[in-house]
């Protein structure tokens, strides 16, 4: 065989062997991301299930910040609104946060068999600056949410998120005893504080008592003092439900007897 023949046979195979390795590489399965969404209505902990073995990524609403692990062999890269992972074991931990304000904490399960996971997360959270600007949502529990309300408001404070106006005379509620001098109203995202100033006008003394305010829609109401000596002035606190559309019904008191 001449040198020429030997070059275009060999020439011939290269170009065959590189075909067939094209035809493979195409053939072959290529590795796919499995889609889920996860839904954030709360702050607990969210436990998520990743591969063990692939690259995850998780897609956040807003831009994130950081995003960390306890566990030193938990890769973690951030990229604008995804965070990438790869957790060899599990259980670990995984904490986020994004510039909107709000913070993710995650358990990551994993399991060996699954394929690259991509997690979209849909947040529907208030929004960090909603949480602090009332006072309520951003206390510890609800008790001290409407403890913390009332004393800004009988301080003579507005709580961040709240806007006062006084109350047209002809919305005062009608007591027979007790003279209306005044009344605010403080209405917040989901609270509404009203102050009435009330003036004993009977020469003997009004004792209060909550059952007289109470419609079963309040959620607290308050006293500065029980007693009225006539002549005297006494603030009454009621806290309910902010209504949708402004309300100017308030509750009746009864005379006492």
């Amino acid at each position: 065989m001449s040198q020429m023949q030997m070059k275009w046979n060999w020439g011939r195979r290269g170009w065959f062997v590189f075909g067939l390795c094209m035809w493979l590489a195409l053939a072959a399965p290529m590795a796919t991301l499995a889609s889920q969404r996860l839904t954030i209505t709360g702050d607990a902990t969210q436990s998520i299930t990743l591969s063990s073995r692939d690259l995850n990524v998780l897609s956040f609403p807003a831009p994130v910040m950081s995003a960390t692990s306890a566990r030193s062999d938990v890769s973690v890269k951030v990229e604008g609104r995804t965070v990438i992972l790869r957790v060899p074991s599990g259980p670990a931990d995984l904490v986020v946060m994004t510039s909107s304000g709000q913070v993710y904490v995650f358990e990551l399960v994993v399991q060996p068999t699954l394929s690259a996971q991509m997690i979209t997360l849909e947040d529907y959270r208030p929004s960090a600056a909603d949480r602090a600007a009332d006072p309520v949502q951003h206390a510890a529990d609800y008790v001290d949410g409407l403890l913390e309300v009332f004393t800004l408001i009988a301080q003579g404070d507005v709580p961040k998120g709240y806007l006062s106006h006084a109350l047209p005379i002809e919305s005062y509620p009608k007591w027979l005893e007790l003279g209306v001098k005044g009344a605010m109203e403080f209405r917040g995202p989901k609270y509404r504080v009203t102050l009435y100033v009330l003036e004993n006008t009977t020469p003997r003394n009004y004792t209060l008592r909550q059952t007289e305010f109470y419609t079963g829609r309040q959620r607290m109401i308050v006293f500065d003092r029980q007693v009225v000596e006539p002549g005297a002035v006494v603030e009454i606190y009621v806290v309910d439900d902010a209504p949708s559309v402004p309300a100017r019904v308030a509750p009746k008191i009864d005379p006492e007897s």
